[in-house]
This record gives C-alpha cells, structure tokens and sequence, in this order.
C-alpha cells in the first residue's frame, strides 16, 4: 500500500517578513514588465523568473529544519523505518546533511555532482546496512533509476514544477522488492508559492489521469489525504 499526504508548515514572523520583502521586489518586476516594451520587457520577465526560483529555494532552506524534526520523531516512533528526503536545491541539500549528521544516525547520501562510485556506495550503505537509516538524495539524480525499497518512508523537503519527476522519486521505493506500506510527505508552507506550485503539479495530475482513463494507473498524487 501507499499512503500521500501533504503536510502544510507555516513560516515564522521573522521568515514571513523576508519572504513578504522577497514578494515586493516581485510585484516590483511585475509592474515594470507591464510598463516597459520590447527588450527591456523581455528582461524584466528574465529577471522575475530568477525571483520566482529565489521565493521557491529561500521556502526551501527555511523548511530543512521542520523536515529533521519530522524524521527524528518519525525514527523514534518506529526502530524499523527507514527515510528518503529528497530535495531539489543543493543548497537544501546541505543544509538537510548538515543537520541530519546532528542525530548522529548512520545515513546516504547521493546529489548531482557525485560520481558512479560514491552513487553506488550510497544505495548499498542505504539498502544493505540496518542501522542506515536514512537516506538524502536530489530528486532528480537520486530520483531516477536507483532502487532504494528498504526505506519505507518518502519527504519531499520542496517541489519540481512536473509530477512525473515526483513519480520517479517515489518509484524508487515503491517498486518490485518492497515489502512494506509507503508513506510519502509533501511539507508546504502555506500561503507562499509552493501553494502555487501544489496548484500546478495539481492541475497537471489532472491532464495525465484524463489521458489514462484507467483508475489502476492513476497518477501518484491523484488522491491525497491532506492533514
């Protein structure tokens, strides 16, 4: 079995002032980009998605430690699980190293910019040795072709703008050679542009479970139970 939930976090008042000034600089570009014509319009519309990817990786940062909360009470709770996060920013990345390495549990790790060899140390320290017991990964290098069925646990600490790279990622756990029910997480912070985000990988979801028309190979996130 496989359950999804969505975890909706909320940012701190000093986190929710830097994201607010972060907003302002981006209704800023929005206006001039509705002023402005031609090639400076078309740089106006550059610069406001490298905004957009800045509010999405300072979400990101700001979230890794609500997500190590969240994994050492789930390790306490169960001696036998096993944890996946997986993370697109490698900035987060670092940071979620850096404080799982605080719990002093054995863990992996497999980002974008290790080789073949420390990629295969990675999956068999995960999946052959008990006390590992967690598992951080980029959800595009670590999310694609790996198989990692001794965790039983999935957290996505943020979000790609495609579902199907979130199907990869979780495909890695629940596939053939898995013996246990799958927990997956989404954590969100509510009221910032990871709410618009979820809106989008939503509406998507949608488009790819109209074109199958098959319920038994609905799409990961199809039915989520929000808590």
């Amino acid at each position: 079995d496989k359950t999804v939930s969505v975890l909706d976090l909320e940012l701190s008042n000093g986190e929710r002032k830097e994201y607010t000034e972060m907003m302002d600089r981006l209704k800023g570009l929005d206006q001039l980009n509705k002023d402005l014509r031609g090639e400076m319009s078309k740089k106006a519309k550059q610069q406001q998605l490298i905004e957009l990817e800045e509010l999405a990786r300072f979400c990101a940062e700001k979230k890794v430690s609500r997500v190590v909360s969240f994994v050492k009470k789930a390790l306490e709770e169960n001696d036998n699980r096993k944890v996946i996060i997986f993370s697109r920013w490698r900035v987060s990345q670092s940071l979620l190293e850096e404080e799982i390495s605080k719990l002093k549990i054995p863990y992996a790790s497999l980002f974008g910019d290790d080789n073949a060899e420390k990629r295969q140390e990675a999956i068999d320290k995960f999946q052959k040795q008990d006390n590992c017991r967690i598992f951080i990964g980029s959800t595009l290098a670590a999310g694609v072709g790996l198989t990692l069925t001794k965790g039983d646990t999935v957290i996505f600490n943020d979000f790609m703008w495609s579902p199907a790279d979130h199907q990869q990622a979780t495909d890695r756990v629940h596939r053939i050679g898995q013996k246990n029910p799958v927990f997956i997480y989404y954590m969100k912070f509510m009221n910032t542009i990871e709410d618009q985000v979820w809106h989008v990988i939503g509406k998507k979801l949608q488009v790819v479970n109209e074109v199958l028309k098959d319920e038994d190979k609905e799409a990961d996130v199809a039915n989520i139970e929000k808590i």
